[in-house]
């Protein structure tokens, strides 16, 4: 008996895993694209159009991986080449892009970020033409940004918001190493120059991949695996309605929650115990006969077209005026007694 309870218990965590997958590959599969009016931001091409300046837009990808790959990331391998077309199709140098690739080729410059970094970087160094060069060193500083890690905690303690103070320090700083296209060569050196020591020598590592740190990429820096370390450590973000700890407000509605189910709880009981204790007496009686088939038309309505109509009927019916229209108490509960309110 023990053996077959641990077999079970061991057995609900590959379970647990392929449901989670399933929920989160159909999540994924839903039309549209998350965060489209965060903090009042318009549709999801226009966030995606306004690239490395929607700084909103950015961290709410951020809170949720949402600008990782799916299940599998090997974006460590991102050659120089390809950066360089995301790069040249986002400026339409040519004038032959279409607006939806200019879209795409800045979304995913967005994506890429610390990934992009080498391929920016050999373009600032090396490319001929001083516009693409001009937006590769403004690229570099949205790319090379460290990640706020207590941008959304409720209560970050002290340490914490010290570690996010030098975060955003440190991106303030790489933010001004960029230059326009009119800007002087000696300018344009120094900016390059800053980038030289900062991407081959200062954060050297942030880039380089080693082995391990390959694996640790391409199967923990996904939308995948921060969606299970989020359910771990039951996270589930903010919301971006109530500015408030998603949990903390499941916690708050809870109590309607248990009311309404339990309340439901004793109806059934109360009406179908019965019921079936009396159809159980009266077998097969016309009366059981003529019962049994209007349950089972009550049984086959949709739930939600049959809490409409006694919605109607309760709230607003004559004379079945009996509940609220709207809401979990009476307008006038706050002046009610504590007998009076229950």
């Amino acid at each position: 008996m023990g053996k077959y309870i641990v077999k079970r218990i061991l057995l609900m965590i590959p379970t647990f895993f392929a449901i989670s997958l399933i929920v989160f590959l159909v999540m994924h599969a839903a039309p549209g694209q998350p965060g489209a009016s965060v903090q009042g931001a318009g549709d999801a091409s226009q966030d995606a159009d306004k690239g490395a300046e929607n700084e909103a837009y950015t961290l709410f990808k951020q809170q949720f991986n949402l600008d990782k790959p799916v299940l599998f990331n090997s974006r460590y391998r991102l050659s120089d080449s390809k950066v360089l077309s995301a790069l040249e199709d986002s400026l339409n140098l040519t004038g032959e892009v279409e607006p939806g690739r200019q879209i795409e080729a800045k979304e995913q410059l967005t994506d890429w970020a610390v990934y992009a970094v080498p391929g920016l970087h050999q373009i600032l160094a090396s490319h001929s033409d001083k516009n693409v060069r001009s937006r590769a060193s403004k690229w570099l500083s949205s790319a090379a940004k460290l990640r706020l890690q207590y941008a959304y905690t409720k209560r970050p303690t002290r340490e914490q918001m010290s570690s996010d103070t030098e975060r955003m320090k440190h991106n303030l700083e790489i933010k001004t190493w960029t230059f326009e296209e009119n800007a002087t060569k000696s300018a344009e050196a120094e900016v390059l120059a800053k980038w030289k020591s900062y991407v081959e020598e200062d954060s050297y590592q942030r880039w380089h991949f080693t082995t391990g740190s390959k694996l640790s990429a391409f199967f923990l820096d996904t939308q995948f695996a921060k969606y299970w370390s989020n359910i771990l450590h039951l996270d589930f973000g903010v919301s971006h309605l109530y500015k408030d700890d998603v949990l903390s407000l499941v916690f708050t509605k809870l109590r309607y929650s248990i009311c309404l189910s339990v309340a439901t709880l004793l109806i059934i009981y109360l009406v179908s115990v019965p019921l079936g204790i009396w159809s159980a007496a009266n077998a097969n009686s016309p009366a059981d006969r003529v019962v049994t088939v209007v349950l089972f038309m009550l049984y086959s309505l949709p739930s939600f077209w049959v809490a409409t109509i006694l919605l109607n009927f309760l709230t607003k019916g004559t004379p079945f005026e009996m509940l609220p229209t709207g809401g979990f108490s009476s307008i006038d509960a706050g002046n009610l007694t504590t007998i009076d309110y229950m």
